[in-house]
């Protein structure tokens, strides 16, 4: 699946009025850095460029015990068993979130069909290595 152009453009955009990216600041910047990105990709009309969720896809935000994950499946598809996929969003686990991903997942449960789990992970510094890969593991074990 290729990215689309308005999506390239955003992040052209983004690398230039975005500021120093993310994982170039120092720890105890991370955060407030990690929210200000989060307030530009969700601002109105976004969705226009990054792209929008498919019809006839549903999306479940619930858990697997502590980590919230996003459950993403093709209403079409009925009840028999489809494939899955993971998803573990982009960021270096020290940004990002599941949202950045939600047109590609609800894209892939819609046009595969297959239920997409997205996990929601710890991130660093405010959760050190090995938070996030324990949370990917406990997230692969629950599917």
């Amino acid at each position: 699946m290729a990215i689309p152009v308005p999506m390239r453009l955003l992040w052209a955009v983004l690398s230039r009025v975005g500021g120093t990216p993310v994982l170039q600041l120092p720890p105890d910047k991370i955060p407030a850095g990690r929210e200000s990105r989060k307030r530009l990709v969700r601002a109105p009309g976004t969705q226009l460029i990054t792209g929008r969720v498919p019809g006839g896809v549903s999306i479940e935000h619930t858990t697997t015990g502590e980590t919230p994950i996003r459950v993403y499946r093709p209403t079409a598809a009925g009840a028999g068993p489809l494939p899955l996929v993971l998803n573990f969003h982009g960021g270096g686990f020290i940004t990002g979130d599941p949202q950045q991903s939600q047109w590609w997942c609800a894209s892939i449960a819609h046009d595969t069909p297959a239920v997409v789990v997205s996990v929601d992970y710890r991130l660093a510094p405010e959760h050190p290595y090995p938070a996030a890969p324990d949370d990917c593991y406990a997230a692969t074990v629950w599917a």
